[in-house]
């Protein structure tokens, strides 16, 4: 099937370029980045270059991992709070995030199947992907072969962005929508990493008011990914679609089953007894260990 028309990235403009050789080259794609920047847009777009080359794709999406956490069961011991994950799903998906990638590699390292990664890192949404950890999965997610893409918007790209998560937050377009991060959770979010910069000595490139910075934006993700390749997709162009989603049903996802939502939320509660370790340990989810 021909996929070109569902492009909408100029063939000759640079975003083109990046994403385009990404999809010829690597194994793994990693589209990391605060919700409301356009991960899934480039998500997207990155698939049907993809599928274009005749390759199968696979994804590990945080907003469908962390759905197979929320049982019953585990929301009893971790519960939403303001529309905002516990800290212990949070915690559980990311270990278990580098099982997943690790398991999908052994079966399609020698195809030309490809995996897709979307994943907001702030907060422990999948940090456990970015950060270096001496396992069986380091030295793949470390090579050549795993490349991270950063969409960084324009400052008014990204105040675009928002007011139109406020729009489809009211009504919807795809059933996937349901499930963005509310506009609150945007601003909260974005405030987090402004702290997190605080912290890292980052205050001369941050604004007085704590608004959306695009320079401030990617130097912080640069400096919390840098065990891993990345590339930085400056973006200063809406390009409009009918839904980020529709590609999704020609993916095959990535996604916990009972048994292992059961065993790593057990590790959590083993090593984080209280809560008050537990948001310690996620809390300082930007400091390389």
């Amino acid at each position: 099937m021909d996929y070109s028309s569902y492009i909408v990235l100029p063939k000759k403009g640079e975003l083109y370029s990046i994403l385009y050789t990404v999809a010829s080259k690597a194994k793994i794609v990693c589209f990391a980045g605060l919700p409301g920047v356009g991960k899934s847009l480039y998500v997207q777009q990155f698939a049907y270059m993809a599928l274009q080359k005749n390759r199968k794709i696979s994804i590990l999406q945080w907003d469908d991992a962390r759905q197979g956490f929320e049982t019953e069961e585990v929301l009893k011991i971790y519960p939403e709070i303001n529309g905002v994950t516990h800290a212990g799903i949070r915690k559980s998906c990311g270990l278990w995030s580098r099982k997943a990638v690790y398991d999908w590699y052994q079966l399609h390292k020698n195809d030309n199947e490809i995996l897709i990664l979307e994943a907001p890192l702030v907060g422990n949404r999948l940090i456990e992907l970015g950060k270096k950890i001496e396992d069986e999965l380091e030295p793949i997610l470390s090579s050549d072969n795993t490349q991270f893409i950063l969409p960084v918007p324009s400052d008014e790209l990204r105040k675009l962005i928002i007011s139109k998560r406020v729009r489809t937050t009211e009504n919807p377009n795809h059933e996937m929508e349901k499930a963005d991060a509310q506009p609150h959770v945007l601003m909260a979010l974005y405030r987090e990493i402004c702290e997190v910069g605080k912290k890292l000595g980052m205050k001369k490139q941050l604004n007085e008011d704590l608004e959306y910075d695009k320079s401030f934006y990617e130097s912080l993700y640069r400096r919390v990914l840098q065990a891993r390749h990345v590339k930085t997709l400056f973006v200063d162009e809406a390009f409009e679609v009918n839904s980020v989603y529709d590609v999704r049903q020609k993916f095959s996802k990535l996604a916990p089953s009972i048994a292992e939502v059961s065993y790593f939320t057990s590790q959590v509660q083993e090593k984080y007894p209280t809560d008050k370790q537990l948001e310690v340990e996620v809390n300082s989810w930007y400091v390389a260990r």
